[in-house]
């Protein structure tokens, strides 16, 4: 099964002005789909997208939203640890007319993926494939490159 995002309930509260207690009332009815995390109740994102394109809600005031915002990027800008996986080199082609000699190609940032996942515990998880030559990439560049990718909160304690 596929991570998918999802939001405690504090979350989804600040982003819908929908207090915390009816998103649990919602999900143990089974008005919504959730996911119970210990004693974490998560609601996938989809599930609120759901209900405000359904007019059901209205995404909250723009400064309940900003601080929704905030709540989930310290989450991942500040995570309890850091541990990223990075894989390089994945593109090596052989070079023609030279019996078992080989090149690695130029950097292929459309090709190379990364997958990012917050655990229970705050530890942020990076695994990262980078298809080419990674000459020239700095530390920021790649830190800029993986900061696109949007990350999925994991529903038991490992990755």
């Amino acid at each position: 099964m596929e991570p998918r995002n999802l939001l405690g309930v504090a979350e989804a509260e600040a982003l819908t002005g929908v207090s915390r207690w009816t998103w649990r009332r919602w999900a143990y009815d089974g008005r919504i789909s959730s996911v119970k995390l210990g004693n974490r109740l998560l609601i996938p994102a989809d599930e609120i997208e759901r209900l405000v394109a359904a007019g059901a809600r209205t995404l909250g005031s723009e400064k309940s939203r900003a601080a929704a915002r905030a709540m989930l990027l310290a989450r991942v800008e500040q995570p309890r640890e850091k541990l990223r996986l990075v894989v390089s080199g994945l593109s090596w082609k052989p070079i023609p007319g030279k019996v078992g000699a080989w090149e690695l190609g130029p950097l292929d940032l459309e090709k190379s993926t990364c997958s990012r996942t917050l655990s229970q515990d705050g530890t942020l998880w990076e695994v990262v494939w980078l298809y080419g030559s990674t000459a020239g990439l700095t530390d920021e560049e790649l830190d800029k490159w993986i900061g696109s990718f949007s990350y999925c909160l994991s529903k038991s304690s490992g990755v």
